[in-house]
């Protein structure tokens, strides 16, 4: 999709989801809110305007099956979607480099996932321009909801409090449904939803996925200053600690979110499809290479 018909279906993903006439969303604004947005985003390999893109809709895909779209408020699809698109915006350093070595003033206000709230910030400064507040004709106490939801949604791509909210998620797994009345069940939820937005490129065909996974990787040497990989043995083992990674996603999606979302089952047969590509080539049996496609 050219770069400048990703707005337009961005566009199209609220209206699709029936946003602007549940919630009496400003067209001229949400138009204006995304140009902001598309803008704020640094031209990096992976982290960049192509991947918010992405995550919105796979959110939205998400959000439509069944199991999600009847209980999901507008609210509530409303609080994902921006997020989704806000979620890195102006990513700088690779895993917080800046803030351990107490480069982000940020670091000294929270003790953990202060990328995700720079994120935040940025979000909000974005919401605050004039004519890009898309959420100005929600009542009060629906805008503050709003903005709270973004908030934890945003926070739940860290991934570190992805692996805490584990134990929770697998309970909710096992017993096969969620009770929608509880608001930690549902927060959990969403969460999860944001996780598997952020990572659903493990779902995509292989050439798109192998391609994406070699962009993380180049991106963040780039950014740390790493030496690109020149040796077939350093390429396995890229390779290797890949197909480790693509194996842990595999595992959550597959087991918690699937088991609460029957519908879903095209994603867990990509992740499986992709897993089985890296097994390969960890086993050696194809050398790692970027797709240039």
């Amino acid at each position: 999709v050219p770069e400048g018909d990703t707005l337009l279906c961005s566009i199209k993903l609220f209206q699709e989801a029936g946003l602007l006439a549940a919630l009496q969303l400003d067209y001229r604004a949400l138009c204006l809110w995304l140009l902001s947005v598309h803008k704020n985003y640094r031209p990096l390999l992976h982290h960049n305007w192509r991947h918010a893109f992405g995550v919105a809709h796979c959110a939205c895909r998400l959000a439509k099956s069944p199991e999600l779209s009847s209980h999901l408020s507008p609210l509530e699809q409303l609080a994902v979607l921006v997020a989704a698109l806000c979620h890195d915006l102006d990513h700088q350093d690779p895993d917080g480099f800046g803030q351990r070595a107490g480069l982000d003033p940020l670091a000294e206000l929270y003790s953990s996932s202060v990328t995700e709230r720079r994120h935040f910030s940025r979000c909000i400064m974005l919401l605050s321009l004039e004519g890009c507040d898309i959420l100005a004709r929600l009542p009060q106490a629906q805008y503050s909801a709003c903005i709270s939801l973004v908030e934890r949604c945003i926070l739940a791509t860290d991934l570190r409090q992805h692996f805490e909210s584990r134990p929770g998620l697998q309970r909710q797994a096992q017993t096969g449904r969620v009770d929608w009345s509880s608001k930690p069940q549902r927060d959990l939820l969403l969460g999860l939803v944001m996780t598997c937005s952020d990572l659903g490129t493990f779902a995509k065909p292989w050439p798109q996925h192998r391609r994406v996974a070699q962009l993380v990787t180049d991106q963040y040497r780039q950014l740390s200053g790493r030496a690109k990989v020149e040796s077939s043995e350093n390429a396995k083992d890229q390779s290797h600690d890949l197909s480790l990674l693509a194996e842990q996603h595999v595992a959550f999606i597959k087991s918690m979110l699937t088991s609460l979302c029957d519908n879903l089952e095209e994603l867990r047969s990509g992740c499986q499809a992709n897993l089985a590509e890296w097994a390969a080539l960890a086993a050696g049996n194809e050398q790692p290479q970027a797709d240039s496609k």
